[in-house]
Order: structure tokens, then sequence, then C-alpha cells
């Protein structure tokens, strides 16, 4: 199943264990502050060992993009 997603629905599927694969791009670009410009929502105080662990299967430049194709550990 393919999922296009914002914070609210990334997080719940993350807390649910749904997610085997992320495609994700990226752009030459960084933006701040608060509100939906976080990649998930959490409550929880996430140390690193804790966080959801996902290898790169596969990487591409498109342009300046970054395609970034990463499988659940």
């Amino acid at each position: 199943m393919l999922v296009e997603a914002g914070p609210t629905t990334t997080s719940e599927f993350l807390q649910s264990n749904y997610i085997d694969k992320f495609i994700l791009y990226y752009a030459p670009k960084l933006i701040g502050g608060s509100g939906n410009y976080q990649f998930y929502q959490t409550n929880d105080v996430i140390e690193i060992p804790d966080a959801n662990q996902f290898e790169i299967v596969h990487s591409e430049l498109l342009n300046q993009n970054v395609k970034l194709t990463l499988r659940k550990k």
C-alpha cells in the first residue's frame, strides 16, 4: 500500500508498526518552526537507540533533490 502522508498519518503508521519502507524526497531547503512541518509527531522523548531504525536500500539524485528508499530494520 502506498500512503502519501503528513506528520499525523505518518505518526499513526509508525506507532502501529505498519511501515516497512519509506520513500523520501529531500530538497536542499531548511524549514524551521513548529506545527505541521515536523516529519512525525510524538509526545515521547526518544533516545537515539530507541528511535525507529531504517537502512538505506537505494538513493538517487534527481536534479537538486535526493530520493531515498529506506527499509525498516
